[in-house]
């Protein structure tokens, strides 16, 4: 599997940003400013809602997510309190947002996070997607929301959650608009292999311009199922593969050929 990128993200640590983040808290300001231009629902004690409001992630997903120039979709799988769809709804070119997000605690704060924003269009689905369509427990720790996962026991608090499959997830996606291709994003903490076996499925699939996932490599075993994944989506078309990388994450993009024109990842 041939890399064509790979760029080391480095967040910026600017003082004047410390002082306003400083300030933030010490006055309790409802919404906070993000380093990405966005604001979000003050939510001091959790490492997540710290690494958004800093800037941890890096400025690339975000510059491409801002630099789009036609119509799009943006479903953002796994949201948590929707920094990426914050981002997006800043690009004048955004049709829609659908934001998929287990957790009742995540649901409620990118509600008002969307709400805040302006964006009028945009669908908060509270489920996870699956193999299968029923309930599951999801392992999530309260002060690192980031860490929820399905399928990693690592969280300290435990919440049954609806899950769903391509079925009803192939419904959701055919009530988008044919008119804006699709961007997904994909951020569900070891689940990813799960997830993109459902999107394959879909009847809309040739309608995604993108997808941009989050894995962890951990070991030999990790880096070989991120590589199925990456061969896994070549076979369908998605073969121009972007690797951002932060420590032990693996922040993958990949676009779709037939869009390769007006979606590829601009370093």
């Amino acid at each position: 599997m041939k890399l064509n990128n790979l760029t080391v993200l480095t967040p910026t640590r600017s003082p004047i940003l410390k002082v306003k983040l400083y300030l933030s808290r010490l006055l309790k300001t409802k919404f906070v400013r993000s380093r990405y231009g966005v604001q979000m629902l003050a939510n001091w004690t959790d490492q997540t809602f710290r690494h958004c409001i800093r800037g941890s992630y890096g400025d690339e997903y975000a510059n491409y997510l801002r630099g789009i120039e036609t119509q799009f979709a943006f479903v953002d799988i796994g949201s948590n309190q929707g920094i990426f769809s914050l981002i997006a709804a800043k690009n004048r070119n955004l049709k829609s947002i659908i934001a998929f997000e287990p957790l009742k605690t995540n649901s409620s704060i990118l509600e008002a996070n969307l709400s805040q924003s302006g964006f009028k269009t945009y669908q908060i689905h509270q489920v996870a997607i699956d193999s299968s369509e029923s309930l599951a427990t999801i392992y999530y720790n309260d002060q690192h929301s980031g860490a929820t996962s399905l399928c990693n026991r690592a969280g300290t608090e435990t919440e049954v959650v609806k899950t769903i499959s391509f079925k009803s997830l192939n419904n959701i996606f055919e009530a988008i608009p044919t008119d804006a291709p699709i961007v997904v994003k994909i951020d569900v903490e070891g689940h990813e292999q799960c997830v993109i076996d459902q999107l394959v499925k879909l009847s809309r699939i040739d309608t995604i311009a993108s997808i941009f996932f989050e894995f962890h490599i951990l070991d030999l075993e990790s880096e070989a199922t991120l590589l199925g994944i990456l061969s896994q989506l070549e076979l369908i078309g998605f073969d121009h593969t972007v690797y951002l990388t932060r420590n032990d994450h693996r922040d993958c993009l990949v676009v779709n050929r037939k869009y390769i024109n007006k979606f590829k990842f601009e370093s």
